[in-house]
């Protein structure tokens, strides 16, 4: 990057951003906020001592009279009680003899009064701390206490050879350059990181002058450069603090939540803000995706990686519902993440026994009332399709002889406009799941409980049991129990929860059934949507499809994945 290019535009920034301007901090506001982001104590006098010395540039200098300082550029137009005010673009000068009490006799004048940083300069300070501290380990004293005075010298020599060589004053400019880079850029990107504005497309056209020079700088600095300016960034953070995957799930929060983090954790946000205020700005300016933050720093991701952990390549701009795979797996997804349409009473009675304490599931009754948490019922298909809109697993559990509901439904799966899994009973819930004489019993068993003044019913239950072979479907079963004289059986939640009592104790067929050892289709639906809660919709839909004949989830083809 040219110094001529970036210097141009800090001058511009200055000028024509008046709310750019009230962002800049005194001195001791910028002290304060070093020290709020764990980098340490530093007063007001220091931070003006820097100044004067080189290391840390201001990003405006005002004065009641002329400065003749051949790096301070005089700039006029800038309204803010001064006469005169200055960018700054001083570079430090080289001292063969080193830095050490180069701030011994400073004091805070009235000139340092009127500079103002802007709080990305931070970075600079950080730069401060991690080269120049001198410390020892805090076990040193009780280890060996003689050699406090040995390493203190060591580090005071190492320093002495730091700050004297010509490397010292180079990497200072250049962490003062980042630090402006992110700064000149922000008037276009501030309203996108820091108050989560939706982004523009990729690409978008300039839309005045500065942004048409904002681009110009940045393609006159190169991919390169930036590039190597966003790694250190996020190298920083990774240094401050290591915990990626947090570091990940703050910057999907709002940034008011985020600005208010204290410590090396908070810090480690600034740097990333600051490394995304490039990306954002750069992206337009080469109209080119760019790496996000938590893919620049140490380590390496695999390609296709990022999708199956987030579910979306592009973690900071993708649509909510793709990010939910990630919150699942960190536990935080308290959102529905399935909805299972079921065929009447006794279904939902016997899901809501099983699941319904569980709030990723939402259980909707096709032949009532829809039970939602939220909102209203939809027609059957087209809560199939709002599903798949919104990232969501449908699961229906329809009776066989339900043909209008099977021919919508398997003609949906057909053209992928859901995605789930479905069940059928055949030929309805209670026969499709359970044998003749297991209905019998749990059915007199729910007779004597809601008739406690009924004290035999052995005969009925004799009768009744001789007739189970009678029973092909859940209306000859309700009609037996009709000529018995029994209170009439019908299909009802408390019926459902009853038989999904049965199902858990007894999770397979009896020995007799022509279906034993099998596991009865309710308890496969009961487990599966349990399951779901820790299941990424995205990944799913990725690599697997519903198969419209079997209503399982199968692999999708080598052709069908290209």
């Amino acid at each position: 990057m040219t110094a001529s290019t970036l210097e141009r535009m800090r001058a511009e920034v200055v000028l024509g951003f008046a709310n750019w301007r009230q962002r800049l901090l005194t001195p001791e506001a910028l002290a304060k906020l070093a020290k709020d982001l764990g980098l340490g104590w530093f007063s007001a006098a220091e931070i003006t001592g820097l100044w004067k010395i080189g290391l840390l540039r201001a990003d405006l200098v005002m004065s009641d009279g002329p400065i003749d300082d051949w790096g301070l550029s005089r700039i006029e137009g800038v309204s803010e009680g001064f006469e005169y005010t200055y960018c700054d673009f001083r570079r430090i000068s080289d001292r063969p003899e080193g830095y050490g009490s180069a701030l011994l006799n400073h004091e805070k004048g009235p000139l340092e009064n009127s500079l103002a940083f802007h709080p990305f300069r931070v970075y600079v300070l950080h730069h401060v701390k991690r080269t120049l501290r001198i410390g020892t380990s805090s076990m040193q004293y009780l280890v060996y206490q003689p050699g406090i005075s040995n390493v203190v010298q060591h580090l005071q020599e190492g320093a002495q050879r730091w700050t004297s060589s010509i490397e010292f004053g180079e990497r200072f400019h250049y962490w003062n350059q980042i630090v402006e880079t992110a700064a000149v850029v922000e008037p276009v990107t501030y309203d996108i990181v820091f108050r989560d504005r939706e982004p523009q497309p990729i690409g978008a056209p300039p839309s005045g002058d500065f942004e048409h020079s904002l681009r110009d700088m940045l393609v006159a600095s190169g991919k390169i450069v930036l590039r190597a300016m966003r790694s250190d960034l996020a190298f920083a953070a990774e240094t401050l603090d290591e915990n990626r995957s947090v570091h990940v799930l703050l910057r999907l929060m709002k940034w008011r939540e985020r600005e208010r983090l204290k410590g090396q954790l908070g810090c480690a946000m600034y740097f990333l803000a600051m490394a995304e205020t490039i990306r954002r700005a750069a992206e337009q300016a080469f109209a080119e995706a760019w790496p996000e933050e938590d893919e620049i720093g140490p380590g390496q991701w695999f390609p296709g990686a990022r999708k199956m952990l987030y579910g979306n390549e592009r973690v900071f701009d993708a649509p909510r519902r793709d990010l939910r795979d990630y919150l699942t797996q960190l536990g935080l997804d308290f959102g529905v993440k399935v909805r299972c349409y079921v065929e009447g009473d006794t279904e939902y009675g016997a899901l809501v026994h099983a699941v319904g304490s569980f709030d990723h599931v939402q259980l909707i009754n096709l032949s009532g009332s829809v039970a939602e948490k939220r909102g209203r019922g939809l027609a059957f298909v087209e809560s199939l399709e709002a599903d798949m809109k919104l990232g969501i697993f449908s699961v229906v559990v329809l009776d066989g002889d339900r043909e209008e509901y099977l021919r919508m439904l398997r003609k949906a799966a057909d053209e992928g406009r859901f995605h789930g899994r479905f069940f059928i009973s055949q030929p309805d819930m209670e026969c499709g799941n359970f044998s003749a004489s297991e209905l019998i019993e749990t059915a007199i068993h729910e007779y004597q409980k809601n008739n406690p003044s009924v004290i035999d019913v052995t005969l009925a239950r004799t009768a009744l049991l001789a007739q189970a072979s009678k029973v092909r479907n859940n209306g000859d079963l309700f009609s037996l129990f009709k000529e018995q004289g029994l209170t009439p059986l019908r299909k009802s939640e408390s019926w459902g929860k009853a038989l999904m009592e049965l199902a858990i104790t007894n999770p397979a067929f009896p020995v007799g059934d022509a279906r034993e050892g099998q596991k009865r289709s309710i308890v496969e639906v009961a487990e599966l949507l349990l399951r779901m809660q820790n299941v990424g919709f995205s990944r799913s839909v990725a690599v697997e499809r519903l198969d419209s004949s079997s209503g399982r989830i199968v692999p999708l083809t080598r052709t069908e994945r290209s």
